[in-house]
């Protein structure tokens, strides 16, 4: 058998496992449900409002599409504040609708880190409202974390030359 016959019939088979990989993965309803508790805590510091480092606690959680509004538009307000200059100044370009259309995309899904927040706590304060408090936490913390990871990351390739 030829050497190219051979790679033909590798791709085929390596393209062929990975579907059924995929379409096993979006079969399940929550990938997290078999980790441990343990595995899904995080304690991430942040800069908190007078720069002095913050302590919070959070559990990661799994969404898939379509997130709740209140998630949703703090995905985009974090993408916008993390990635906007970088996406305007490329051949890419920046368009939140098209952002928006891709987070709500059938097949997208998402962990999300949501912190534990004492004034979701307090009386008075329904399910909305926590969320709400929660991801409101959740996603200033992801900005100062992406913060840090982008002033951190070189990467090999410039994104306008990715394919």
């Amino acid at each position: 058998m030829a050497k190219s016959s051979k790679r033909r019939q590798t791709g085929s088979s390596a393209k062929k496992q990975l579907q059924q990989t995929l379409a096993h993965a979006n079969a399940q309803s929550n990938p997290l449900a078999t980790l441990p508790s343990a595995f899904l805590s995080v304690n991430i510091t942040t800069a908190g409002s007078d720069d002095a480092p913050s302590k919070n606690n959070g559990t990661i959680h799994y969404y898939k599409s379509p997130l709740p509004e209140s998630i949703l538009q703090q995905c985009l307000d974090l993408f916008e504040r993390n990635m906007g200059e970088m996406y305007k100044k490329s051949e890419w370009g920046f368009d939140m609708e098209e952002k928006r259309r891709e987070l709500m995309h059938e097949d997208a899904r998402f962990l999300i880190i949501i912190l534990e927040d004492a004034s979701s706590d307090t009386a008075g304060n329904d399910a909305t409202d926590a969320d709400d408090n929660e991801t409101t936490t959740a996603a200033a913390a992801a900005d100062s974390f992406t913060d840090d990871i982008i002033k951190n990351i070189t990467s090999p390739k410039n994104p306008q030359q990715q394919q």
